[in-house]
C-alpha cells in the first residue's frame, strides 16, 4: 500500500487527550541523520520535556549497543520523545521493558497476533522483531532528562531487510492497516501514559504481565556480556527490569547495558 507522510498537525490531532496536554512541540524531519542524536545534543543546553520528533529517513540511526538502525524513507516511525521525569539515573532501571510492554500491548489491541517483547528493549511479532527502543539520559543541572528513541518498521521494503543482520517483519505484514500518521499519534499517546505511570509507580507493577509477554521467558538462552558467556533458563524480571536467569545452578540477574540475551532453545 501506498505510505502518507508523517504530518505534525495531523499525529497532533489524533493523539489521546493525556498525550495532548502533555506536548508542546511535535516536528517531522524529512531527512535527519539521528533524531536521538539531535535530541540528545539539546537536552544538555534546555529543556526537552514534551517534544516529539519524527524523521521519514534517518541516516545515522542508532540502536541498542552501538548498532545501526536502517530507516528507509517513508516506511517507518522513527521517533524521539523527550521526557523530564525529576528522576536520578539509577531509578530508571526497567524504563525501556515498560515502554516495549505498552508497544506490545498497543499492536496486540489491534489485533496482531504472536506479540512478543525481547529483554531489554525489543518487540517482535512472530520471532522477527519490529520494534527497537533505545533510551538516553541526560544529566544537566542536577536534573534528569530522557530521550526515548523508537524504531518500528511499518512496510519494510526488502532491501532494506537484506541491510539487517538479524530476522525483522513489520506491521503491513502483519495485516496492521492503519495509516502511519495513526500509528505515529498512537505511540506517542501509549508511550506518554506509560512514561508517566513508570514515573509515579516504577516497573514493579508491570512486571508480570512483562514476563507473560517475554518470548525468552521459560526458555534456555545464552547471555552474552562483554566476552563472556553464559547459557540458562530465563526465570523473568525483577520490579527494577533486571533479568534472572538460571545459570549452572544459582540465579543471577542481569541489567541491560553491554548484554545480550539470544534464545537458543523452547521451554526449559
Amino acid at each position: 500500500m501506498s505510505e502518507a507522510l508523517l504530518n505534525a498537525e495531523v499525529i497532533g490531532a489524533r493523539l489521546s487527550p493525556e498525550a495532548a496536554e502533555w506536548l508542546r512541540g511535535i516536528r517531522v524531519f524529512a531527512a535527519v541523520d539521528s533524531t536521538n542524536s539531535r535530541m540528545v545534543k539539546l537536552a544538555q543546553s534546555e529543556p526537552i520535556g514534551g517534544l516529539a520528533w519524527f524523521a521519514e529517513l534517518q541516516t545515522a540511526g542508532r540502536g541498542r549497543r552501538g548498532r545501526r538502525w536502517v530507516t528507509p524513507f517513508g516506511r517507518s516511525i522513527a521517533l524521539s520523545l523527550g521526557f523530564e521525569l525529576g528522576l536520578p539515573v539509577g531509578a530508571l532501571g526497567g524504563l525501556s521493558l515498560a515502554i516495549g510492554l505498552a508497544v506490545a500491548e498497543f499492536l496486540r489491541y489491534q489485533g496482531i497476533d504472536e506479540v512478543a517483547v525481547k529483554w531489554p528493549n525489543d518487540v517482535y511479532i512472530g520471532g522477527a522483531k519490529v520494534c527497537g527502543i533505545l533510551i538516553e539520559a541526560v544529566t544537566r543541572a542536577e536534573q534528569c532528562a530522557c530521550v526515548v528513541g523508537i524504531g518500528l518498521n511499518v512496510d519494510l521494503p526488502a532491501g532494506a531487510r537484506t541491510a539487517i543482520d538479524q530476522e525483522v517483519t513489520d506491521l503491513r505484514t502483519h495485516g496492521l492497516s492503519m495509516d502511519r500518521n495513526g500509528i505515529a499519534a498512537a505511540l506517542v499517546s501509549v508511550i506518554v501514559q506509560a512514561v508517566r505511570r513508570f514515573g509515579r509507580e516504577g516497573f514493579f507493577p508491570r512486571r508480570s504481565a512483562y514476563d507473560q509477554l517475554h518470548l525468552c521467558q521459560g526458555r534456555v538462552c545464552r547471555i552474552v556480556q562483554g566476552d563472556q558467556t553464559r547459557e540458562g533458563v530465563v526465570l523473568g524480571v525483577t520490579g527494577e527490569g533486571a533479568l534472572q536467569v538460571h545459570c549452572a545452578g544459582e540465579i543471577i540477574e542481569f541489567t541491560g547495558g553491554e548484554v545480550s540475551l539470544r534464545p537458543t532453545a523452547g521451554p526449559g
